[in-house]
């Protein structure tokens, strides 16, 4: 039995596009994943030692109040945090007065949950920072994650 096929070629390219699309992003991922391997040239000690390392961007956890202190003996510049405002209100310091304290530039860019989710305005403002980015940046969320997928959304 034959059936009649009609792909409708012009019908299936938005989607074989968003499919191309969102399988590129993950293999950027799984790339960024797979280049953790590069370790960073810190002390033992520095908060940066074995996070992933994607050219001159760290990306990692929630740094804790002594790791920030630290950043500017590591030679941090930038500091882009992706958590949502409530993971935010969690915090018992202040990042931001920290990295201040040390001339270290803080952004931070709420994403994730319903209120902000991964997308094109997160990566417009991660575009336009890292226009302006001298020197090594640090990237974080909670745990590293959506600071991952966010740096190879921008980065694809």
């Amino acid at each position: 039995m034959t059936l009649p096929l009609d792909p409708q070629p012009e019908s299936l390219t938005p989607v074989l596009a968003g499919l191309s699309r969102l399988f590129s992003v993950w293999i950027s991922v799984l790339l960024i994943g797979l280049s953790s391997v590069v370790q960073a040239e810190a002390p033992q000690d520095s908060y940066l030692q074995g996070l992933s390392k994607v050219g001159g961007v760290y990306i990692g956890p929630q740094p804790d109040a002594s790791a920030l202190e630290g950043f500017k003996a590591d030679g941090i510049q930038t500091v882009i945090n992706f958590r949502t405002a409530e993971e935010m209100a969690e915090l018992a310091f202040d990042p931001e007065q920290i990295l201040a304290a040390d001339g270290i530039r803080y952004h931070l860019i709420p994403t994730g949950g319903e209120q902000t989710p991964i997308g094109p305005d997160q990566l417009r403002q991660l575009d336009a920072l890292m226009s302006t980015v001298e020197g090594p940046v640090v990237m974080h969320c909670r745990s590293g994650y959506r600071a991952g997928v966010v740096l190879a959304a921008w980065l694809h």
